[in-house]
């Protein structure tokens, strides 16, 4: 079995950082397919709440890097994701998480902060590389096994 194909795939929100304006500035957020290692739910009395370890399939995710290839899950001896994030969000559908970044990006743009970098030029060359990176991931699929 392909690596690629062990792991439930599901979009999540990517931050965006830029080293060279301060200690890891977000600049904006992408939509990116993401590889699903590992879901907890803690049952609270206020509710359930969800995180997931999850691996971005870009190698590089600083605006000043360069990416390339599809990153996948990585393990260490004792079955720990080595290159897992933290995401307490998943979508089903680009289009969900499209919806919430661009949320994301407007409250973000309209901040103080945004003065100190364009971050419009910035956002739109990288969120074609991320597309273009994960264009060839296979889709998630939902609860009937049929392809988004």
């Amino acid at each position: 079995m392909n690596k690629e194909n062990m792991f439930p795939i599901k979009y999540a929100i990517m931050p965006v950082t830029n080293f060279a304006i301060g200690d890891m500035l977000v600049i904006g957020y992408v939509v990116s397919k993401v590889f699903v290692v590992m879901a907890q739910h803690r049952y609270l009395p206020t509710g359930v709440k969800s995180s997931y370890s999850i691996v971005f399939p870009v190698k590089g995710y600083k605006s000043s890097q360069v990416m390339s290839g599809i990153r996948t899950p990585e393990f260490d001896t004792n079955g720990t994701c080595t290159n897992a994030d933290v995401s307490y969000e998943l979508f089903d559908t680009f289009d969900e998480a499209k919806k919430v970044c661009t949320e994301r990006n407007n409250t973000l743009f309209r901040s103080d902060i945004a003065n100190y970098t364009d971050r419009t030029n910035m956002m739109q060359g990288f969120e074609l590389s991320i597309l273009e990176k994960t264009f060839s991931m296979p889709n998630p699929e939902d609860s009937k096994g049929n392809v988004r």
